[in-house]
């Protein structure tokens, strides 16, 4: 079984398709306050990744999301050095490769091969020319 030692502190409805550990931004409220979620990208230059979530998501699905904390997962296999800074890619995935484009965001570190640290930080714009 996967282990989380989490904040599941946020509860997201789902706007679409969104694979389990894929970063999510906000994309309003619903009528009962619930978060809209979407994909985060680093080709969306205005709306930061605010989370991750906790399980795979479908279409109008209401599930807790990570906002931080040490996530692990046996599935992984992070091959980097402890501390390799994490960051949103340009699906919503979770990379060591930082965007050369639009914009860079660090959500965290990397533990060990099945463990990350989410700590999300502040969208950074890069420059487009």
């Amino acid at each position: 079984d996967n282990l989380k030692y989490n904040n599941l502190d946020i509860n997201g409805i789902s706007g679409g398709e969104i694979p389990q550990y894929y970063c999510i931004t906000s994309d309003g409220n619903d009528s009962f306050g619930n978060i809209k979620i979407k994909k985060a990208s680093f080709f969306d230059i205005e709306n930061p990744a605010i989370a991750l979530t906790s399980l795979a998501m479908s279409n109008g699905d209401l599930k807790q999301l990570i906002t931080s904390g040490y996530v692990q997962d046996f599935t992984w296999n992070w091959a980097v050095p402890r501390f390799t800074p994490l960051f949103v890619g340009g699906d919503g995935n979770i990379t060591t490769e930082p965007s050369q484009v639009y914009s860079i965001q660090k959500i965290g570190y990397v533990v060990n091969a099945s463990t990350i640290f989410l700590e999300f930080g502040k969208k950074i714009l890069l420059n487009k020319n």
